[in-house]
């Protein structure tokens, strides 16, 4: 039987010689559920969050270098607070936020709104209504047509 494409068992989380989560371990399912939920309650009930980015923010080198000298040396490691950056817009608006949250102490460090020329990257959602709004443009339909392309080409 050839080998999958898609793994159906996730990869395994790295943990550290005593338990706990490695600094460099990806966020867990449950810690991007909870960084979502601190950004949330920052704001109004009522207030449309779209979340653009939910990743790990890697400690500092200065934390990080004895948390490795110690794992490496089976010592007991030093404890890292887990962090989260976050990007997200209100929604229907252009008010883009990069917050920082640390999952350690239950505590959002900063959020703060970008500037208006800053942008978060697209998602696919977006990139399926640029194509559209593309593909109806009238001069990209003319210059379509004079590529004589054969019946049933799909344009992307």
């Amino acid at each position: 039987m050839a080998p999958s494409a898609v793994s159906e068992t996730p990869l395994p989380i790295r943990s550290s010689k005593q338990g706990s989560v490695h600094p460099f371990a990806p966020l867990s399912e449950n810690e991007l559920l909870n960084a979502g939920s601190l950004i949330r309650a920052e704001w109004p009930a009522s207030t449309d969050l779209q979340f653009k980015v939910i990743t790990l923010e890697e400690p500092p080198k200065a934390e990080v270098f004895p948390y490795l000298e110690a794992e490496h040396t089976g010592n007991a490691v030093p404890s890292i607070d887990r962090r989260a950056l976050v990007v997200y817009y209100i929604r229907k608006t252009n008010k883009l936020h990069e917050a920082f949250v640390n999952l350690s102490t239950q505590s959002v460090e900063s959020n703060v709104r970008l500037g208006n020329n800053i942008h978060a990257p697209g998602d696919a959602e977006e990139f399926i209504g640029i194509e559209k709004l593309c593909l109806e443009d009238a001069s990209v339909q003319a210059e379509l047509a004079k590529l004589k392309l054969p019946e049933g080409s799909v344009v992307v």
